[in-house]
C-alpha cells in the first residue's frame, strides 16, 4: 500500500509561529515531483490530505483525485490526537472531511492521525471514526516520539471489533522487528537510512507473510530543492532554532527519497489503501475454503 501524507511543510512551521501568509508555492513543485514519480512507475497510491493544506492548495487536492488516487484524511489542523479532548477530535476531522468533500465531491473512507498520534491515552479516537463512517485507519507506527505508545507494535492489517458491533480496519506502516525494536520500514525517512538490499528484502519477507506492507512519504521528502524554512525575523530564538534543525534533518540524503521509491516500484505492485483492503477482505472469506494468505486477525478494542 503506497500512502502520501499531504501536508505543506513551510505551512506547518507558519502555523507554530502563528503567522498566516499566502500558499507557499514550494508545495506544488514537490507535489509534481511526486506525483511525477507515481506516473513514471504507473503506481496509485492513498493521499491522506491534511484540511488546511487542501484549504490553501485545492487544485492541487482536485488533481490528485483526477488522476485517479484515493483521497483520504489527515484531520485538520495538524494536532495530535492525545492533545485534544473528543469533542475537538470529532470537530477536526468533520471540518478536514467537508473540505475534501467540497473540492474532490468524494467523502473519505480512509484517516490517518497526525503524527500517528492516536496512543493509549487516546483509543476512544477508534470509536469516533467508526461512528463517522470510516472504514479503515492508517495510525500505527512504531516510531519513537509517540508517548505511551500502544504496544506491542503492529506489523500486518488487522481489524478492531468497537461498540455496537462496528467494525474498522487497522492498516500500520510496515515495520520489523530488529532485537527489541521495532523499525518503520516504510516510512520515507528511514529509507535515507536503510541500505537499500537489506529494505528491499525486509519488504519482500513481509509482503510473503501476506502483511500487504504499508509505504509513507511526505511530498517535501520530493522536493527537487533543498527545503528553507523562511521564518519571520519575529520569530523567537528556539523557534529559529528547531526551524534550522528540521531543515537539516529533512535535507539529509532527501535526494534518496524518490531513488528508493523507484527501486521499489520496480520490484512490488503498489497500490491504494482501498483496494488492497478488498483483497485482504476477500483472502480472510476464502481462508476457510483453501490455502491462501493467513486471514487478518480481529482485535477487541477493551482488551
Amino acid at each position: 500500500m503506497l500512502t502520501v501524507d499531504v501536508e505543506d511543510w513551510n505551512q506547518l512551521l507558519d502555523r507554530r509561529v502563528g503567522i498566516r501568509r499566502s500558499p507557499n508555492s514550494a508545495f506544488k513543485g514537490q507535489m509534481q515531483a511526486l506525483l511525477g514519480a507515481f506516473d513514471d512507475l504507473g503506481a496509485t497510491a492513498t493521499f491522506f490530505v491534511l484540511g488546511c493544506t487542501a484549504a490553501d492548495h485545492p487544485d492541487v487536492v482536485a488533481d490528485i483525485s483526477g488522476r485517479g488516487h484515493e483521497i483520504a484524511c489527515h484531520g485538520y489542523s495538524h494536532i495530535p490526537v492525545y492533545r485534544q479532548a473528543p469533542a475537538e477530535f470529532r470537530a477536526d476531522v468533520e471540518r478536514s472531511v467537508q473540505v475534501i468533500e467540497q473540492i474532490t465531491s468524494i467523502r473519505p473512507q480512509g484517516f490517518r492521525a497526525p503524527i500517528f498520534s492516536i496512543n493509549r491515552d487516546c483509543m476512544w479516537a477508534y470509536e469516533q471514526l467508526a461512528e463517522l463512517g470510516f472504514k479503515y485507519d492508517a495510525s500505527r507506527c512504531a516510531c519513537p516520539w509517540v508517548p505511551n505508545p500502544i504496544n506491542p507494535a503492529a506489523e500486518e492489517p488487522y481489524r478492531l471489533q468497537l461498540s455496537g458491533g462496528r467494525e474498522l480496519w487497522e492498516l500500520p506502516v510496515a515495520a520489523r522487528r530488529v532485537g527489541t525494536h521495532s523499525v518503520p520500514v516504510g516510512g520515507a525517512s528511514y529509507w535515507r537510512f536503510l541500505p537499500a538490499g537489506l529494505h528491499l528484502r525486509l519488504l519482500r519477507k513481509a509482503e510473503q507473510r501476506g502483511a500487504y506492507p504499508v509505504l509513507y512519504v511526505h511530498p517535501y521528502e520530493c522536493d527537487p530543492e533543498s527545503l528553507r524554512a523562511n521564518l519571520p525575523w519575529w520569530a523567537t530564538r528556539a523557534e529559529l532554532r528547531l526551524a534550522r534543525q528540521r531543515e537539516c534533518w529533512r535535507n539529509f540524503r532527501r535526494e534518496a527519497v524518490l531513488t528508493r521509491l523507484q527501486a521499489i516500484g520496480e520490484r512490488f505492485e503498489l497500490t491504494t489503501c482501498s483496494a488492497a483492503l478488498e483483497a485482504l477482505t476477500s483472502t480472510e472469506q476464502a481462508a476457510g475454503e483453501r490455502p491462501a494468505r493467513a486471514a487478518p486477525a480481529r482485535v477487541v478494542l477493551a482488551a
